[in-house]
């Protein structure tokens, strides 16, 4: 069977760390699978040229290879604008070529750019993968639910039971289409990761309660509400630092900035960029905290888990699939989410209940991977 996934860029992100480990679970020797990256840009590409081919396309008469390893940023972005218009130009082209390997399936593994994309296939059969609350979506981009778009699909995977709810809540005329599935990890590769230390930053050998958030800083993050969290934590007297773990820019990094010197929290707020391997860091820290207003299906949370690292989250809609409040890590409202913070600092027994608790935890990928093979990549549409 020939599949084609086709994805936004290779840029690090929740998309990509789902394809990697869901290409890394497959059993491939069911499948002949192409990978085509609207963007060619990115770290991951070659993490992914191990297990599948990785795309080249011709455009506008100039050839690329497979073998190329150079950005295509400035070829693609000639074409590719956030505006439906401009994309219809480029994906009716792309598509045009790319139909001639007669695919069975093709995917597309991000909503926005990639599902538009696929759209354009006449024969295949048409997933469309959504990694978001899509009701989120919608409001950050100022759209409307998108039927038309959605209506061209054949199938449509949510990646959280409350993004599926959210999702044909907005467009219940997919109900029938849509199914929820988990992404898969491979924690293997997790763990495997977690203990290499040779590229671990010197500022995170520090000795005292070490707190880590992960993420790009954009504002469904709100990494920039930190900082005053930070200032409120009221138990000065035990010595902590927190780790921030992403790159972004942009108006919420300048925003994060100025609260870092606005609350006086230099000391304790380091920022660390972007890190290809996060997975020392989660398994060192002491507690994971995600800030974010909305999550699909969070993986730095499965992270986590997966690394026994004990976790506070803030509410938003899926967390409650992910964690047990008060079992296995704590959750609640970011106005409220210093307490919860403070007790897993100063209560030692709190704190242990929950380590230990949280060291108990497995990831199970098998029930995921048969909803996979026999619901999804199949052509029964």
């Amino acid at each position: 069977m020939k599949i084609l996934f086709v994805v936004p860029s290779f840029r690090n992100g929740g998309t990509i760390t789902s394809l990697k480990n869901l290409l890394s679970q497959l059993d491939l020797s069911n499948y002949e699978i192409d990978v085509f990256a609207i963007t060619n840009i990115g770290p991951n590409r070659e993490f992914i040229e191990q297990y599948v081919n990785v795309m080249g396309v011709a455009l506008e008469g100039v050839k690329i290879k497979q073998s190329l390893k150079n950005s295509l940023k400035s070829i693609v972005f000639k074409y590719v604008k956030s505006t439906k218009k401009i994309l219809d130009k480029f994906g009716v082209s792309a598509v045009s070529k790319l139909e001639k390997n007669n695919y069975d399936i093709v995917i597309g593994f991000q909503e926005g750019q990639p599902t538009r994309f696929i759209s354009y296939f006449k024969e295949a059969k048409k997933i469309a993968w959504v990694h978001c609350d899509y009701s989120n979506m919608l409001k950050i981009a100022d759209m409307k639910p998108q039927h038309k778009l959605y209506s061209k699909v054949d199938q449509i995977v949510c990646v959280s039971d409350y993004t599926k709810n959210v999702f044909v809540n907005l467009l219940p005329e997919t109900k029938d289409k849509t199914v929820a599935l988990h992404n898969l990890i491979d924690k293997d590769y997790i763990i495997s990761k977690s203990i290499d230390l040779k590229d671990l930053d010197p500022l995170f050998k520090y000795k005292g309660f070490k707190i880590v958030s992960l993420g790009r800083i954009d504002p469904v993050k709100r990494f920039s509400c930190i900082p005053k969290i930070i200032s409120e934590i009221k138990n000065k007297t035990i010595p902590f630092k927190w780790f921030v773990i992403g790159g972004g820019e942009g108006a919420e990094k300048e925003l994060f900035l100025q609260n870092i010197k606005y609350y006086n929290v230099e000391n304790e707020l380091i920022l660390l960029g972007e890190k290809n391997n996060p997975y020392p860091y989660i398994k060192n820290a002491d507690l994971l905290v995600s800030t974010s207003l909305s999550e699909a299906c969070p993986y730095v949370i499965n992270e986590a888990k997966t690394l026994h690292t004990p976790i506070v989250s803030t509410d938003f809609g899926s967390i409650y699939e992910f964690i047990e409040n008060d079992l296995n890590g704590f959750i609640s409202p970011i106005e409220t989410i210093v307490e919860e913070i403070e007790l897993m600092m100063s209560d030692k027994e709190t704190y242990d209940r929950i380590k230990s608790n949280i060291s108990e935890f497995e990831y199970f990928n098998d029930d995921i991977l048969s909803v996979l093979y026999n619901d999804i990549l199949t052509l029964n549409k």
